[in-house]
C-alpha cells in the first residue's frame, strides 16, 4: 500500500507538471548584439536611431495571432520595451532615452530616442526576443 501511494503521488505531481509546462503556449527566445545603428529623422526633424532584427520566425500566420515581446539585456537585468531611462550629463543637463520596437512579418525594428536629440549613436546594445504562440 505505501509503494502505491508513493507511485500514486509521484504520478499526480508528473500530471500537475506537465500541465502547467504545457498550457498551450509555445515561446522561442533568440537573442541579438546589436553594434551598428542607423539614424533616422521622423517628419518633425528629430532624430532617432533604429536597427532591423532579421526574424524569420514572425510568419504571416505569426504576425496575426502571436506576440514578440522585447527585452534590453543590461550588464545585471533584463528591461522589457519599451525601456526609459534618465541621464544627467557632466555639466548637469537632464535627458532620457527611449528604447521600443514594432514588428511586421519577418523583422523587428528597434529605435532609440535621446530626448536632447543629440546626434550621437548608442553604444552596442543586447535584446532578448521572445516569441509566444
Amino acid at each position: 500500500m505505501k509503494k502505491f501511494c508513493i507511485l500514486f503521488t509521484m504520478v499526480l505531481l508528473l500530471a500537475s507538471c506537465q500541465q502547467e509546462n504545457n498550457n498551450g503556449i509555445e515561446m522561442n527566445t533568440i537573442t541579438f548584439d546589436v553594434s551598428s545603428w542607423t539614424t533616422g529623422i521622423d517628419a518633425d526633424n528629430n532624430i532617432y536611431y533604429s536597427c532591423v532584427l532579421d526574424v524569420p520566425e514572425i510568419t504571416n500566420a505569426f504576425y496575426s495571432n502571436g506576440t514578440v515581446m522585447v527585452y534590453s539585456v543590461l550588464s545585471d537585468a533584463q528591461a522589457v520595451l519599451p525601456y526609459i531611462r534618465n541621464f544627467r550629463t557632466n555639466g548637469g543637463v537632464l535627458w532620457t532615452r527611449t528604447v521600443d520596437y514594432d514588428f511586421s512579418p519577418g523583422k523587428i525594428t528597434v529605435y532609440v530616442t535621446n530626448s536632447d536629440l543629440v546626434n550621437e549613436a548608442p553604444s552596442p546594445m543586447s535584446f532578448r526576443v521572445a516569441l509566444l504562440r
